[in-house]
């Protein structure tokens, strides 16, 4: 199982699931209910960190060319990829602070 574009032959008697992407609205919905999992001390939390997502799926979305957009929701429609983004609003996590360190 890969999360990632893969160039390979699977078996005959292999089965083959093709990840649609999502529309924005259920890519937001999904980082929304990432919140239970970010940690307790979370700085971004309840308003604050749905405010955070929509305004982060906004500038995602807008301005984009359309491979550049296409590339931004097949992403942003893997669910392990768009739970490091919810972890990336969380300053206690190394994501986190990544992602705080590269947007000074």
């Amino acid at each position: 199982m890969t999360t990632q574009p893969l160039e390979w032959t699977p078996p005959s008697t292999a089965k083959t699931y093709y990840l649609q992407p999502l529309e924005q609205q259920q890519i937001q919905e999904f980082l929304i209910s990432r919140q239970p999992r970010l940690p307790q001390d979370a700085k971004i939390q309840g308003a604050d960190y749905a405010k955070a997502c929509t305004d982060y799926l906004t500038e995602v979305f807008q301005q984009q060319a359309k491979e550049e957009l296409d590339a931004v929701r097949r992403t942003l429609s893997n669910p392990m990829d768009l739970t490091v983004v919810a972890l990336m609003f969380t300053p206690q996590t190394l994501w986190g602070m990544r992602f705080t360190l590269f947007n000074k």
